[in-house]
């Protein structure tokens, strides 16, 4: 065997010299970015998986309802509804036969807003997680009694949990961007979110079934609202219609909604008009949980049952 060597080269034995101390550090700071990206490329998968999932619920709950309209039926509500039985933590927080809202089913814990197109029949359902998408850019964005809605369940998460009111009230601000009072109730709470709102609480849609069946009720005629109120014990939202857009309508309900349906109350005898309202105010303030002040009010009996002197408003 034949070694050719080089004249100028080293010795073999300098050539096996140990590392440096600033080549050590340069090994230990690749090793640490190396270790960083992967971190990164983990939670990206994550939340491409969860990504992944949302847009295939979605795809499942168009297709479902397709198939559950086939059979002529035309009432979104009602199809929707049988829809999202397919989802067991799907929670409703509005249905209506314009749109619905589900929370609970996007992992990554966006709202599901479904919509359908009353002429072409196409249904959209969009997810409020920034970053998953929907049909339309504008599927996503909520306005009127949805908003409210929205609003109206951070709110209550809020005043429910476990937190000291001097948190609650600094949560409220940080939702809303402004709260002016350093305690928690019902009217202080409304004139901040009434604020947040624009100053108007969102009008009954024109023409819908609530709108209609409240216009025949001799003291709302066109001006029907609908309200929260934060019953006291709880501070849970109720929401009610008031024929006031910024005020709280002398407290007087021309319908209440409860369990994802509006509900009109029985004619007031006392009422020169004898029209379909009640007083909420009292009940609802000294109401324990929001079940007590519907009873309180007659909406729903003892054993948790809708009363029959309710009228639903289909």
């Amino acid at each position: 065997m034949c070694l050719i060597y080089r004249k100028d080269a080293e010795p073999f034995a300098a050539v096996g010299r140990g590392f440096t101390l600033v080549e050590l550090l340069l090994v230990i700071v690749i090793i640490g970015i190396l270790s960083g990206m992967l971190m990164v490329s983990s939670g990206t998968s994550v939340d491409l998986s969860q990504k992944n999932v949302c847009a295939g619920n979605r795809r499942v709950i168009k297709s479902s309802y397709m198939v559950k309209s086939a059979d002529g039926r035309n009432s979104f509500a009602e199809i929707i509804a049988e829809v999202m039985a397919d989802y067991p933590k799907a929670k409703a927080a509005e249905v209506s036969e314009k749109g619905a809202r589900y929370r609970d089913i996007c992992p990554s814990g966006g709202d599901y807003v479904v919509s359908v197109d009353a002429e072409s029949g196409n249904i959209s359902c969009a997810c409020t997680f920034e970053g998953h998408g929907s049909e339309t850019a504008e599927d996503a964005v909520l306005a009127g009694f949805p908003l409210l809605v929205d609003f109206g369940n951070k709110l209550g998460d809020i005043l429910k949990s476990s937190m000291s009111d001097k948190d609650k009230i600094a949560a409220i601000k940080e939702l809303l961007g402004a709260y002016g009072a350093n305690y928690l109730n019902n009217d202080t709470i409304r004139k901040a979110l009434l604020d947040k709102m624009g100053g108007s609480w969102p009008a009954v849609e024109k023409d819908s079934a609530l709108y209609n069946a409240l216009k025949a009720v001799y003291d709302v005629g066109d001006k029907q609202y609908i309200q929260p109120y934060f019953v006291n014990g709880t501070k849970e939202p109720v929401y009610w219609v008031s024929s006031s857009a910024s005020g709280n309508g002398a407290w007087t309900a021309y319908a209440i909604y409860y369990n994802g349906k509006w509900y009109q109350p029985p004619k007031d005898k006392t009422d020169y008009h004898k029209a379909n309202k009640v007083q909420i105010s009292g009940a609802f303030n000294s109401a324990a949980t929001v079940a007590d002040a519907l009873k309180k009010i007659g909406l729903i009996n003892q054993d948790g049952t809708v009363s029959s002197s309710w009228t639903q408003i289909q």
